[in-house]
């Protein structure tokens, strides 16, 4: 997901060359004496750097055309980045691992609630916490409800310094070949050497930094690190943005103001625990260790010999499950609600490590602290959650060392203004600048493939 201006309300946008487009034929856009528009980029990720890359490109053409009216009108970037280095949720931070307390610990960790909706990233939502003698009644005993709002009221498994990240040893769900630059391919910059189809994290976060550094060492100089941006307002008087940050180094505090402001953060900015789930092991004062997938790190090299469970059955659960099967782990427990998430497609897991559970769900830790009870539940699509079955059975996990929440993430939009969290559906805007005879611009596929006709939804727009 890049990213696009936040104009008097938050916008999304799929397309790095639309933003840069959108932003250069503004109509109502004021020139200042000094030059052009003051942007502020929140976030250098991939659509931080992305966005970079194309106002570079844009500003060589410029120079190459000798549009020195265009250049003179070229906007002033600043990009903020709460992190010491550039890559967003692609950086693995090990030194953000969590040490030895329960995800409802006071490190910063943060319990959400979750809504009950499907979304796409799978298992990632809330599940009521049951006792034995739970009915699938929809209805909270006064106690349940505000152990729930004891447990939303934790902080969630906060993103902490170094901000959120993926964990080591995560690879590419995507063939290398369907996601290559067309101006910068893999033969360049790996210097021809082979490559497995699915590339891990770290390989295509080197292959980013390739690209958008190529010919420009000091791309990067327009971003500010280790500068948390605190809140951001747009005031009506003086027609900008107000961003007021703070460096993390130095603690000093800063506010600027910005002809536009471009929401690059992404959707990853807070993981999703949760909420019911972590409140019954905390309850329960379940003895092992309890991490998201963000956080695992080297963690997932303490799970030799060891069970583990983990929280949903979306792609990071498939990975952690390999990478543990590995690393030696005695056994993975996975608890599916839907029984359709992507761990499903695996017909089945080397050594026979693996155990998906989609008929039963959590319901307490065991009287020693080292196992949870999960009872037999039948699950409600239209509700999107489990519900206990009645005199059903039961089992026990015995000794769990390890509860990874492989639940996804959701927004952190916290530090915007109420009224910039209002999001439009990035799908109106996704064509809103295609014009009618658009044509690809050449490329080393256009001589194997010829032109490629837009999708009649491009066309009519």
């Amino acid at each position: 997901l890049a990213c696009t201006y936040i104009d008097t309300k938050l916008v999304f946008n799929n397309s790095e060359a639309c933003c840069c487009d959108k932003m250069e034929k503004e109509k109502t856009s004021k020139v200042s004496a000094n030059g052009g528009q003051t942007v502020a980029v929140i976030g250098c990720g991939p659509s931080g750097m992305f966005f970079l890359h194309a106002l570079r490109h844009r500003r060589e053409e410029m120079e190459a055309a000798g549009d020195f009216d265009g250049l003179s009108k070229f906007p002033k970037v600043t990009c903020f980045e709460r992190a010491s280095e550039p890559g967003g949720v692609w950086r693995a931070g090990r030194q953000d691992v969590v040490g030895d307390d329960n995800v409802c610990n006071e490190e910063g960790y943060e319990v959400k609630e979750v809504n009950d909706a499907k979304e796409d990233e799978g298992d990632e939502h809330d599940e009521k916490s049951v006792s034995e003698s739970s009915s699938s009644s929809d209805s909270e005993s006064s106690s349940e409800s505000s152990e729930r709002s004891l447990a939303a009221s934790l902080a969630a498994i906060d993103v902490g310094e170094g901000g959120t990240n993926m964990y080591e040893a995560l690879w590419m769900n995507s063939a290398k070949e369907l996601i290559e630059f067309p101006d910068y391919t893999y033969e360049e910059h790996f210097n021809g050497a082979p490559l497995p189809v699915y590339l891990p994290r770290t390989l295509m976060l080197d292959y980013i930094f390739g690209r958008v550094k190529k010919g420009n060492p000091n791309f990067f100089d327009p971003v500010r690190f280790n500068t948390n941006v605190d809140f951001v307002m747009y005031d009506d008087d003086k027609k900008k943005f107000e961003i007021t940050t703070t460096n993390k180094i130095t603690m000093d505090k800063t506010t600027s103001y910005f002809d536009k402001c471009l929401w690059a953060a992404g959707v990853n900015g807070r993981p999703a625990v949760p909420s019911a789930l972590a409140s019954m092991l905390q309850r329960g004062n379940f003895a092992g260790k309890t991490v998201h997938s963000s956080k695992a790190g080297n963690e997932l090299d303490q799970t030799r010999g060891k069970k583990i469970l983990l929280i949903g059955d979306s792609l990071s659960a498939e990975d952690i499950a390999l990478q543990c099967i590995k690393l030696g782990v005695e056994k993975v427990y996975v608890y599916s609600r839907s029984g359709e998430g992507d761990i499903h497609y695996n017909g089945s897991f080397p050594l026979n490590k693996v155990e998906i559970l989609t008929d039963y769900m959590p319901s307490s830790v065991t009287n020693d602290r080292k196992g949870i009870k999960f009872v037999e539940a039948k699950f409600n699509h239209e509700k999107w959650r489990h519900f206990p079955i009645a005199g059903g059975n039961s089992m026990i996990l015995e000794d769990i060392s390890y509860v990874i929440y492989c639940t996804g993430y959701m927004m952190n939009m916290d530090f915007l203004d109420t009224p910039l969290q209002e999001i439009d559906d990035f799908s109106e805007y996704y064509f809103e600048d295609m014009p009618k005879d658009w044509k690809m611009k050449p490329n080393v596929i256009l001589e194997d493939m010829g032109e490629i006709t837009p999708h009649e939804e491009i066309e009519s727009s």
